[in-house]
């Protein structure tokens, strides 16, 4: 998918921040992230989108230095605004031309719903590697069932269930918006059928993830409304010889 398509999602994509699935996957991210030793000293965030993720992780842990990378200009510009009393670093690059920054620089890398987009996700699999230091750990989610049904069911689901008042106006609200994306994500599964994205199953998204080098922690294939994978995993330390 081009830059042009992403920078047209951009106007709608940050209200997916107000969906139930969107926020539990937020959430348990910066869990997973916070509670996995020591915080990391530096986390870089690949294909950041409107950073929300960075600005959760912001939250979350604020001595960490936390930097966010996307080819997309509108979608920056989102990010830019969300973030802008914070110290978080946003920085364009396109990922087919690699990644500007040194080896073993980053102590964690995030990469949350881009990588099924990519035109080369070896090559970021491989960037993503030689920018994490040994030890560090990788956090991937990628589609793997782009099924936009139960993202809208799983929401109105719970604002049955557990929603106030002001959830559920919200929700009307956006409903316009909401249809939009819903056109979106049917591009991205008729796409998907013909496979032109790479949406990897989670054995498959695993072996890839470890082709690349590093070694798997843990893999949740039911994230998302139960329609993403999330593969957690880190840089093996250089053999001792």
């Amino acid at each position: 998918m081009n830059e042009s398509f992403w920078d047209i999602y951009a106007a709608a994509y940050d209200k997916l921040n107000i969906l139930n699935y969107y926020q539990e996957m937020l959430n348990f991210l910066a869990r997973s992230i916070s509670d996995s030793g020591i915080p990391p000293e530096r986390l870089l965030d690949v294909a950041c989108g409107t950073g929300a993720l960075l600005q959760r992780l912001h939250e979350k842990l604020p001595q960490t230095k936390l930097v966010g990378v996307d080819r997309s200009q509108a979608m920056l510009k989102v990010a830019r605004r969300k973030l802008l009393s914070s110290d978080v670093v946003l920085d364009r690059q396109d990922l087919k031309d690699g990644l500007s920054y040194a080896d073993q620089s980053y102590d964690a890398v995030t990469c949350i719903n881009a990588l099924y987009a990519l035109p080369d996700p070896e090559k970021v699999l491989a960037e993503m590697y030689r920018v994490l230091v040994p030890g560090g750990e990788l956090f991937l989610v990628n589609l793997w069932k782009p099924k936009q049904s139960w993202i809208f069911a799983d929401h109105f689901f719970f604002l049955v269930r557990y929603g106030r008042l002001g959830d559920m106006c919200e929700t009307a609200m956006n409903l316009p918006i909401f249809a939009f994306i819903s056109a979106v994500n049917a591009v991205i599964a008729r796409r998907a059928k013909r496979q032109t994205l790479h949406i990897y199953s989670p054995h498959e998204l695993r072996k890839r993830v470890e082709h690349a080098g590093f070694k798997i922690s843990s893999v949740y294939d039911s994230v998302c409304a139960g329609t993403c994978c999330l593969v957690c995993a880190y840089r093996p330390h250089d053999p001792v010889f």
